[in-house]
């Protein structure tokens, strides 16, 4: 067979473009194909300042899921479907959502450690450190049990009961460590501060709350995932529940245990058992009336409606008054890593944007 010169110069052209076609979907696969793959253990999703902080994003990951799913659920009425988060709703995508909020929860975990290592509470800032002392902490506190001693608190933490404890613990030391440094003032800026938020001040603040509780661990059991991701599954079916008109009450009976009718009295910043203050903290974002988001607290998933909201008045202005200036330092505090965080450098892994098992 001949061919003449037009048509082996079309041939070769038809080739060029079949293989240039072939290249550029060889090369956009293997792109998509990494994105959307997960990382393993040992592969770093981002870094603060250098440092590894993998576990605390993924950590994160878990511990806000169940707050993004709410906020979508309520504010698009939707369901937890195979393509939830992955969907666009009106420019908002659960996935990225959660990602950027888990990201950002993480970068303040790392750079309190940092502020911990900086004033000499800690040698070793590394989320690495942060396990060793967990393991640590729960062999003292197994062999205090075998011992028959006192243990407060839990019998055994796991890892997000021991980040709340560890963080909470830095922030009392560090904040009597930074006075007068990073978290100094006069009376002028608390006076100015107490007028600001003076709903904060009132005497023997409290609330009356009813509750639809799912526990996922028990205080001698170390946290299952399994159990932590039924019990989210059937604290969301409750609110959706609660959300097409059901009652709070017959809910309660419907998904407590044994059908309680679990009534509690919270009083401003008090913890639980545990010494845990998320209820707490829910709680008085509420009015009479007003139903909760998902709240989650060391070992329960909880929904609280407000019964009764109590207030028996506002303090009087006293510069040397504790709870003025305690609750001025913790707004100082919190600033403090604000900035930090801002500060911070963050280098982030690009193609891993799937944060959903």
């Amino acid at each position: 067979m001949k061919f003449n010169k037009k048509t082996r110069a079309q041939n070769l052209k038809a080739l060029l473009v079949t293989l240039l076609l072939a290249g550029f979907i060889t090369t956009s696969v293997i792109c998509i194909a990494n994105m959307n793959r997960m990382p393993n253990q040992n592969e770093v999703i981002a870094t603060v300042n250098g440092e590894d902080i993998s576990s605390e994003f993924q950590l994160m990951v878990s511990k806000y899921r169940a707050e993004v799913f709410t906020y979508f659920h309520q504010k698009y009425d939707v369901t937890d479907g195979n393509s939830f988060w992955t969907t666009d709703y009106d420019g908002e995508v659960p996935e990225e959502v959660l990602k950027n909020k888990a990201l950002n929860e993480a970068v303040r975990v790392h750079v309190q450690f940092e502020l911990a290592k900086r004033e000499r509470i800690i040698a070793d800032s590394t989320y690495k450190a942060f396990l060793n002392m967990l393991k640590d902490e729960n062999e003292t506190r197994s062999k205090q049990i075998e011992n028959n001693q006192l243990v407060i608190g839990l019998r055994q933490f796991d890892e997000p009961n021991y980040l709340t404890y560890t963080l909470e613990k830095y922030a009392r030391i560090l904040k009597e460590k930074l006075r007068g440094k990073e978290l100094k003032w006069d009376t002028v800026q608390l006076k100015q501060y107490f007028d600001d938020h003076i709903e904060k001040f009132t005497h023997e603040q409290s609330i009356q709350l009813q509750i639809i509780q799912i526990k996922f661990k028990e205080d001698m059991e170390l946290a299952d995932e399994r159990k932590k991701k039924e019990a989210e599954r059937t604290i969301r079916e409750a609110k959706t529940r609660l959300s097409n008109g059901e009652s709070f009450e017959d809910l309660m009976a419907t998904y407590n245990d044994k059908g309680e009718k679990i009534e509690r009295t919270l009083r401003k910043g008090s913890k639980d058992e545990n010494g845990d203050t998320n209820l707490s903290q829910a709680a008085f974002s509420l009015r009479t009336g007003e139903i909760s988001n998902i709240v989650e607290s060391l070992d329960s998933f909880n929904i609280l409606k407000c019964i009764d909201a109590l207030s028996q008045g506002y303090m009087e202005f006293d510069g040397t008054n504790t709870v003025i200036i305690n609750s001025f330092l913790d707004a100082k505090y919190t600033e403090l890593v604000d900035e930090l965080a801002k500060a911070a450098k963050v280098e982030i892994k690009q193609g891993y944007i799937k944060v959903m098992k």
